[in-house]
């Protein structure tokens, strides 16, 4: 029993080290041309760095070691 444990223990451990990755962004249009965006996560993450840039108009959004879990290229 004792392997066993330990080997459950192993593996518990290493599925909880797996980083974080997105799994679904939903848009909702807000009234005078604005967006609310929300990001579901596979767990809790840090809040991102963030910027933006006027030309071209865009937001930025950096969510350290979160990987891309939308089925889409990275």
């Amino acid at each position: 029993w004792s392997i066993g444990l330990l080997l459950m223990l192993v593996v518990g451990l290493v599925f909880a080290q797996e980083k974080p990755s997105l799994t679904s962004v939903d848009v909702n249009s807000l009234p005078g041309q604005r967006y609310q965006l929300r990001f579901q996560f596979s767990q809790p993450v840090t809040e991102p760095r963030s910027f933006s840039t006027e030309n071209p108009s865009r937001v930025v959004l950096d969510f350290p070691g979160v990987k891309n879990g939308l089925n889409k290229e990275e």
